[in-house]
């Protein structure tokens, strides 16, 4: 233990201690089951890509007796659907 002192109070700090060691369990931690990532793949896929399908058929929906412009969130769709792909692939190994 180190000690300190300050205007005549002592204080007991404890030494700091430091370890350089690669190898020690705290330095990488341990990643998640395969199972885990793929369902993340596969649930956020699908999000994404009900979302780009739901933005497309609402603005259309809006727009068809009027006319006018509407969106087709092609990226949305396209991107998750990739992901969740993906994410099957994931599950089959």
């Amino acid at each position: 233990m180190n000690t300190t002192s300050d205007n005549n109070t002592t204080t007991d700090v404890p030494a700091i201690t430091t370890t350089d060691n690669p190898t020690n369990s705290d330095a990488h931690p341990a990643k998640p089951p395969p199972g885990d990532a793929a369902m993340h793949n596969i649930i956020v896929g699908a999000l994404w890509c009900v979302g780009g399908i739901l933005v497309t058929a609402l603005t259309y929906n809006a727009v068809k007796e009027t006319g006018g412009h509407y969106i087709i969130a092609w990226g949305a769709i396209l991107f998750g659907g990739l992901q969740f792909l993906k994410g099957i692939g994931q599950l089959g190994g």
